[in-house]
Formats: structure tokens, C-alpha cells, sequence
């Protein structure tokens, strides 16, 4: 039943905030340390013992690491809780406790639903199928990753204090020049660059639609890193903004293109 694994994690995605109308799980999207420029917050890890987030879990049901039901839920439940113990009782605290109230509100409602349909003659029957059955991935087609990345080339970033709008990808498009920012690899260990990725899409490196998604990521992720510490607030929230819209992008166009593309991987799935 990993379909209604992900329509769980879907039906939280598109919670919003009642107030600016954000997605509300967007600080849950990406491990903690995504967000703090590459490193964990002082203390996160002598508190969380297993860090987790619903980019992680979503990884894990396409490869498979999860046999039962109940380990996904428990995953699922630890993301917020995680917030939960490190937040609880600080400055940010709550802010943050205000979105896991509304994410945990609407998962246990998803999660019983789930946990009824594993428990149906349904879910029996696709435990059973799912013993020989192989979840496909497919390979993703280089139109599709270009459109992508067209409509990514396309987004625009206004700067809250200067009012200024310009190309959000303009400072992504090529590597970054070591010859100037000469403590670049002292702060990424992985650089990548818009134009990697297209060359990367026309020679068809991409085996899955979430390779190229990675690469992608990583683009604004060494935009955190590097500049989070330097105190680039523009080019931090530049790089943030461009990371969101393209998740969304992304999202968007993966489910249509799942229901049409060739399969060409495979690998187990959950009951």
C-alpha cells in the first residue's frame, strides 16, 4: 500500500498556513540542517536521536526500506515530534509548535484511515501481490527534465527591502568561479550548476526524475551553506525561494509524467 503511503504525505503537503497561505510543511520538507546552512543546530543531535523529515520518508518508500505500515507512520510522526522536543520552550518555539499542531491534527486523521485500509481484505490482497510485485520507476524523458528547467529559468525573485525583481536563476546558471570565491570548496564539497544539469539531462545521467531532482536541490543547498554563514541574507533567501518554487514545479509535473513514461528501473516497494 505505498500509494496510500504517499497520498498521506500529499494530503499534508497541501495543508496551508491560515495566515500568509504557505505551505505549512515546509520546514519538514528537507532534513533540519538544509535550512541552517548545511549544519545542525547546536544541541539538535544530543536531543533527536533520529532525525527525519517527508523528503526522507518519501525516499524511502521508492526504495523500499519500509516493511510495514507502522514503520512508515512511525517515521511520519517522528518528523513533528522531533520538532517538538527541540523547539518546545524556545525563542522560536512557537511558531514552529503552531505549524506541528496542524500537521499532526490532519496525519492522525490520514494515518487511521491508512491503518484501516491495511487492515481491510484490500490491503491483504495488495500485501499478498506485493510479495513478487516490483514497484517501477520510471526513467525520466529529457523533454520532460528540460520543461522543468525551462519554467525553473523563467522564475523571478522581488527583494522584500530594495523591491527589486530579477531572474531567480541568474547566479545558478554556471559553476561557481573559484578564482573569486576562492573558500567556495572550504564550504561545498559538491558543486553543481543549471548548466551541469542540462548537459547531465542530454547525455541521460538521470536514471529517476528524484536524481535530477537531487541535483537540482543541491544547487540551492551550496547557496546555504556558502552564504548562511557570511551573513548573505539576499542570496540566502534568493536561493530558498527558487529551492520552493521548484519543488513545486517538480510535484506538478511528476504525477502526470509518471502515469505516461516508459519503465526502466525497478525496486521493491512496500506491502
Amino acid at each position: 500500500c505505498w500509494e496510500e503511503c504517499l497520498k498521506v504525505i500529499d494530503a499534508l503537503l497541501k495543508i496551508q498556513n491560515p495566515d500568509d497561505g504557505y505551505q505549512t510543511a515546509h520546514f519538514f520538507l528537507q532534513p533540519v540542517s538544509f535550512f541552517c546552512g548545511g549544519q545542525w543546530p547546536h544541541g539538535y543531535l544530543e536531543k533527536v536521536e533520529k532525525p527525519m523529515d517527508y523528503g526522507t520518508i518519501v525516499q524511502n518508500l521508492i526504495t523500499g526500506v519500509y516493511d510495514s505500515v507502522e514503520q512508515f507512520a512511525a517515521d511520519c510522526k517522528l518528523v513533528t515530534s522531533n520538532c517538538r522536543l527541540f523547539y518546545e520552550g524556545t525563542e522560536d518555539g512557537p511558531v514552529f509548535m503552531e505549524k506541528v499542531n496542524r500537521l499532526e491534527q490532519a496525519l492522525q486523521k490520514q494515518l487511521a484511515h491508512l491503518s484501516s485500509y491495511d487492515k481491510s481484505d484490500k490491503g491483504a490482497k495488495a500485501r499478498e501481490k506485493a510479495r513478487t510485485k516490483m514497484l517501477t520507476i520510471k526513467q525520466p524523458e529529457q523533454a520532460f527534465l528540460k520543461e522543468i528547467l525551462s519554467d525553473l529559468r523563467k522564475t523571478t525573485y522581488t527583494d522584500k527591502s530594495a523591491k527589486i525583481t530579477e531572474k531567480a536563476t541568474l547566479h545558478f546558471e554556471k559553476p561557481v568561479d573559484t578564482s573569486i570565491f576562492t573558500d567556495y570548496p572550504k564550504f561545498v564539497d559538491t558543486p553543481m550548476d543549471l548548466e551541469t544539469i542540462e548537459r547531465k539531462i542530454g547525455s541521460n545521467e538521470y536514471a529517476t526524475p528524484e536524481d535530477f531532482e537531487y541535483d537540482v536541490l543541491t544547487i540551492f543547498r551550496n547557496c546555504d551553506k556558502y552564504n548562511t554563514p557570511k551573513k548573505n541574507v539576499h542570496m540566502v533567501a534568493l536561493g530558498k525561494h527558487t529551492a520552493k518554487q521548484f519543488r513545486k514545479m517538480f510535484a506538478q509535473r511528476l504525477r502526470p509524467a509518471e502515469r505516461s513514461g516508459s519503465v526502466t528501473k525497478r525496486a521493491p516497494v512496500l506491502p
